[in-house]
């Protein structure tokens, strides 16, 4: 039998609604967050759950991940880092000439333990059967939508004779490594005459294969800004007249620019960190010229010359993730509320410091955001405090409305927010023990009261198995649900309980959990 409430279709949303969705960001989580601390040779892991207070300040929530006194890669420099969308964490050491991978499997927030890191690549001469000597690596990262094993990085020259370089590595025998023959290749090389002609700082790809990297060489061989290099006759390099061009030349500022960190959001945005002038530009290819042009970028955030920033990373929805290296050492996390493209007074705030943590940091030197959502994920919506319930029978900011039992029902998730990982897992509690319980899930989302609570997921809909509330008023859902809910990537789903409650307060012998919406990513 098809229940009734779900045949509702979603009401048109309206500015308001959206400005306020926008606000309420700032009181939300922030996503997870990796720091490379070349003081301490450590890779810290940073979660808000302690509580989720929308910052890191508390207890456990700045966690060291890898410590190289502990595990068995030596770290001098580990510079840059990245994240796969299998929760692997790549790290670039700037001195060792090895890229280290972690992999926190039983994630308990140490990867120090063996099995769970190992040396991806190592660049040193002699190192690997490829014969590609790295360098000195100073960015890192991954190509969305390929496989979790091919890793990018950009590496700088320290003395004549050296040349910057891009290189592509691949596990291709699946053996955790990209050690062996044929599995790493330079992709690109700045051949240089002197030793300023050219500083790559920093990687980045799109969905097409296009690479960017961020120069920032200071004779003017080449201009400082982004470079787009293409691989246009698809011979594996760049290597011919055309594959390499000038996307984005930031516009003159009073310091001499020192362009260090490229990233890049979910709607083609491109961000560039200028450390000297303290300033964050973010611009797009709007006319699809193959470049930025003037006009289509801006400076998105000036900071406080007081902060002493290497390195960001940015949400796909646009959240720059800032670090300060100096004294204290802190992260910022900026969210533009009012959308007009700007940072302005009272949208970003710092949510470490290490003056005030619990957790010490030396230096914030690179910065990276998880791939997933862990932990807690998705984002609480139709809760009975900020929504009227049918009888009066208010609950609270994370809770239906009020049920027989005094409480109303809450439904939360665990896991992760990746499709391939399928591990996301729901569990509901404060129902009414031993009640037929059912999660569903919606396509859009309302606000209606129906039966003694408030109906949210609705749109096209989907059921899962049903439970029966556990003698403490809990029922589990998942992990596994992947294939019975359809979820792909970036798909966005609104899921609810809907539960038997007799006895309950308005009298129609039913209620609703509070809705919690998901957005899917690979």
């Amino acid at each position: 039998m098809r229940h009734p409430y779900l045949r509702f279709a979603l009401p048109a949303a309206t500015p308001f609604v959206l400005a306020a969705v926008a606000t309420a960001q700032f009181t939300e989580p922030p996503a997870i967050t990796f720091v490379s601390d070349p003081e301490l040779d450590t890779i810290f892991i940073l979660h808000d759950d302690n509580p989720a207070n929308g910052n890191f300040w508390d207890p456990n929530e700045v966690v060291p991940l890898y410590v190289d006194t502990v595990g068995s890669v030596p770290l001098s420099e580990p510079w840059c880092l990245t994240a796969s969308s299998d929760d692997t964490l790549y790290v670039g050491d700037h001195v060792e000439d090895v890229v280290l991978w972690l992999n926190d499997f039983d994630e308990d927030d140490d990867a120090s333990v063996p099995g769970q890191h190992g040396v991806f690549f190592d660049g040193k001469p002699g190192g690997n059967l490829s014969g590609v000597v790295m360098g000195h690596v100073n960015s890192i990262t991954m190509q969305p939508n390929v496989p979790n094993n091919v890793v990018w990085l950009v590496t700088s020259n320290t003395q004549a004779g050296e040349d910057d370089a891009v290189i592509r590595l691949e596990d291709l025998d699946s053996d955790g490594d990209a050690n062996d023959v044929g599995e790493a290749r330079v992709f690109y090389t700045r051949v240089e005459s002197s030793l300023s002609d050219s500083e790559l700082t920093s990687i980045r790809l799109d969905g097409t294969g296009t690479v960017y990297v961020l120069e920032n060489g200071s004779t003017g061989a080449w201009t400082r800004g982004i470079w787009a290099l293409r691989d246009l006759d698809s011979s594996g390099a760049i290597d011919a007249p055309g594959e390499e061009s000038l996307f984005f030349a930031p516009p003159a500022l009073p310091a001499t620019p020192e362009l260090s960190s490229l990233d890049r959001d979910s709607n083609a945005r491109f961000y560039v960190l200028d450390r000297a002038n303290h300033v964050v530009w973010r611009g797009a290819d709007l006319d699809s010229s193959g470049a930025i042009d003037p006009g289509e970028a801006a400076q998105h955030w000036s900071f406080a010359n007081s902060i002493d920033a290497w390195d960001f990373a940015v949400l796909g929805t646009g959240e720059v993730y800032l670090g300060n290296s100096t004294g204290p050492d802190q992260l910022f996390i900026t969210l533009d509320t009012d959308l007009n493209g700007t940072i302005g007074a009272g949208e970003s705030f710092n949510a470490y410091d290490d003056t005030q943590a619990v957790t010490n940091l030396e230096a914030v030197r690179g910065v990276a955001l998880d791939f997933h959502a862990h932990g807690h994920i998705g984002t609480v919506v139709c809760d009975a405090f900020s929504n009227p319930c049918p009888c009066g029978n208010q609950g609270t900011k994370t809770s239906g409305c009020t049920n027989s039992t005094g409480a109303g029902a809450e439904l939360e998730a665990i896991g992760s927010t990746g499709v391939g990982n399928d591990d996301a897992e729901f569990e509901a509690f404060d129902l009414p023990p031993g009640k037929f319980a059912l999660l569903f899930q919606g396509s859009t989302q309302v606000s209606l009261p129906f039966f003694d609570g408030i109906l949210c997921a609705a749109g096209q809909t989907k059921r899962f198995t049903p439970q029966l509330a556990d003698p403490t008023g809990a029922a589990l859902w998942g992990p596994g649900l992947a294939a019975a809910g359809g979820w792909a990537a970036g798909q966005t789903r609104v899921f609810q309980v809907w539960y038997r409650d007799p006895t309950g307060p308005c009298g129609t012998s039913a209620n609703f959990s509070n809705g919690l919406k998901i957005t899917f990513d690979p």
